[in-house]
């Protein structure tokens, strides 16, 4: 009969009082860090956290508009000087030109600080 090395765990005996060893002692527990912080610190950084979050979405909603502002100039001014040229008066047609020029000077100056 081989004995291996290891020595086979046994459960521990029954506290007196308690012969089956079935019951359960109820522990309190108090946390007074999470990942090093204390409760207050962590809402701290869940709080910068959101307002990162909150500053990205916000650049990124932005950006998104400015896009899709300068994509209405260029669409804008292309149908004016082809599609649309014999459909709109000169006049017009230069009141419109002049307006669009005036928002792509506005988004390339300060439309990109916007």
């Amino acid at each position: 009969e081989m004995k291996d090395d290891k020595k086979e765990e046994q459960a521990p005996p029954p506290r007196a009082g308690h012969e089956d060893g079935d019951e359960e002692e109820k522990l309190a527990v108090d946390q007074k860090k999470f990942m090093g912080m204390s409760p207050q610190e962590m809402a701290g950084k869940k709080q910068e956290e959101f307002d990162m979050a909150l500053q990205d979405r916000v650049v990124t909603e932005t950006n998104e508009a400015r896009n899709a502002l300068e994509e209405y100039v260029y669409n804008t001014r292309d149908a004016l000087e082809t599609r649309f040229k014999d459909f709109v008066e000169e006049g017009a047609r230069g009141a419109l030109l002049k307006k669009l020029g005036e928002a792509e000077e506005w988004i390339y100056g300060d439309g990109e600080d916007a």
